[in-house]
């Protein structure tokens, strides 16, 4: 993974405030962001990451100085909603890195489909069956998936996996795997 500065934030008093919105692709290899809040003391500005209707807020600080100098860090998909909500006093400094995969050192590879120790063992079996039956795709066909996560698309031509199969995440990245032991 390679992590690039993307900016320096300083959030301040009441006009600390950053909009609700979803990071823009920054390229094929580009699947998260990065963020790191320096020990400083303010109060609010909070950052809300929001996923699939899942909400989780980071840099609470319920008291000045509680978190003395520690530096506090959060890592979360690109397709995440995220907002920094208000800082009602106080500063509230942080890094913003993007992430990206970099097969060029070494790359992240894909989980090994342990059968039957797998956890997406079922999925495995049943896709299987599901494949094995005479009435599946008689006159042959494409088989595709609905992802969970969104992934950018610049290059036409070629299948999304033959590309980027590295920077699948989550389960989308589990039913790859599955897809892959049993050849397709």
């Amino acid at each position: 993974i390679v992590a690039e500065l993307y900016q320096l934030n300083v959030y301040s008093g009441l006009s600390g405030i950053f909009k609700s919105h979803v990071d823009t692709p920054r390229g094929r290899t580009h699947f998260g962001s990065l963020v790191i809040a320096l020990p400083t003391k303010f109060q609010g500005g909070q950052l809300r990451v929001v996923h699939k209707g899942q909400e989780r807020l980071y840099f609470e600080q319920p008291k000045w100085g509680s978190y003395g100098n520690a530096i506090r860090w959060v890592a979360f998909y690109s397709d995440c909603e995220h907002e920094v909500l208000p800082v009602s006093s106080g500063h509230r400094v942080a890094l913003t890195y993007h992430l990206y995969v970099s097969a060029h050192m070494g790359g992240l590879t894909q989980p090994r489909l342990q059968i039957p120790n797998s956890k997406a063992y079922h999925v495995y079996c049943g896709v299987k069956n599901i494949l094995s039956s005479p009435m599946v795709m008689r006159c042959g066909g494409i088989l595709g998936i609905h992802c969970s996560f969104q992934y950018p698309v610049s290059e036409e031509g070629t299948y999304y996996y033959e590309r980027h199969s590295l920077t699948l995440k989550g389960v989308d990245a589990a039913i790859f795997a599955v897809f892959r032991a049993l050849g397709l």
